[in-house]
């Protein structure tokens, strides 16, 4: 009995069949369509510089101005940011800010209306809880700035520092505790030392001590400033620090008497009604003197 078998093919021919079949391409991959490369994104330009400038500064945007006066009051006002990088960055705007114009602008608005809004910006921060933006505004447009300076700024401020002294920035009771009177005092004096630059501005040999001066008691502030007003104090603390105060007026009370209190305080009203007149007045003769002197410069728009 014979078996029929196919014929075995050999080796070599296999192997070249297969690579036959393997380099034919099939219907699946036919079918298939070539992949969509995407293009590259056009790479993004890069930011302005003045752009970048004004992002990092944020709602304090300070204009140098032209001359030279408003030109050294920028100059050392980032000189002290990048030296000192202050806690109270709004009072440090709002001292620059105001010796900018205090020593430039008789009775006229403010000079640099775009700052106008940072100014405002920087005494609602400083004058927190109240928001005291809009009405800073208003007046700082509507009236001359060595006006606006006695009759609404010096006032609003007394007010709310009044508020804080109770309640703080946060909202917290007695949050700053006894160490705010030191940082009032250390705060009108660096506003009365900010006002004469309207005497400065026309003596140039007086402006370095005068900001080397300025600066130094912006430092004392700011550190006083970080050991007031916080809430890291916990509220034993603060109630301990208000009984103190109310020993200490109880104290003066007994002492002096309720009659020689009121007395005192009127006499200091007075006394300070009469010292911002008497810088008004004071201020309008160096700045008419000044124009005499220096020329038309510091009537100009910047």
């Amino acid at each position: 009995m014979v078996l029929l078998t196919e014929p075995k093919t050999p080796r070599s021919s296999r192997t070249s069949r297969r690579a036959a079949l393997s380099s034919t391409p099939s219907s699946k991959s036919r079918s298939k369509s070539p992949r969509l490369t995407r293009s590259p994104a056009p790479p993004k330009p890069s930011p302005d510089k003045s752009k970048r400038a004004k992002s990092s500064s944020g709602p304090y945007q300070y204009d140098p101005g032209t001359t030279p006066w408003t030109l050294t009051c920028a100059s050392h006002y980032n000189a002290f940011l990048s030296a000192h990088r202050p806690a109270l960055r709004c009072v440090t705007f709002l001292v620059f800010s105001g010796i900018r114009d205090a020593g430039y602008t008789a009775f006229a608005y403010y000079s640099a209306p775009s700052m106008i809004g940072p100014y405002a910006y920087a005494f609602q921060v400083h004058q927190k809880p109240i928001r005291t933006k809009a009405l800073h505004v208003f007046f700082m447009t509507n009236l001359p700035y060595l006006i606006y300076l006695p009759l609404i700024a010096a006032p609003v401020d007394v007010v709310v520092h009044t508020l804080q002294f109770f309640w703080g920035e946060n909202m917290f009771f007695f949050e700053g505790g006894l160490l705010f009177a030191p940082y009032m005092v250390l705060h009108w004096f660096t506003l009365f030392l900010a006002y004469f630059a309207i005497y400065v501005r026309f003596v140039p040999v007086l402006w370095k001590p005068y900001f080397d001066f300025l600066e130094a008691t912006l430092v004392l502030n700011d550190k006083v400033y970080a050991r007031t007003l916080n809430t890291r104090r916990t509220p034993a603390t603060r109630i301990l620090h208000f009984l103190v105060f109310v020993a200490l007026v109880a104290a003066t009370v007994s002492a002096l008497g309720r009659a020689e209190i009121v007395a005192a305080l009127a006499a200091g009203a007075r006394g300070t009604g009469y010292i911002l007149m008497g810088f008004l007045a004071s201020s309008t003769v160096t700045l008419g003197l000044g124009r005499l002197l220096v020329g038309m410069e510091c009537g100009k728009v910047v």
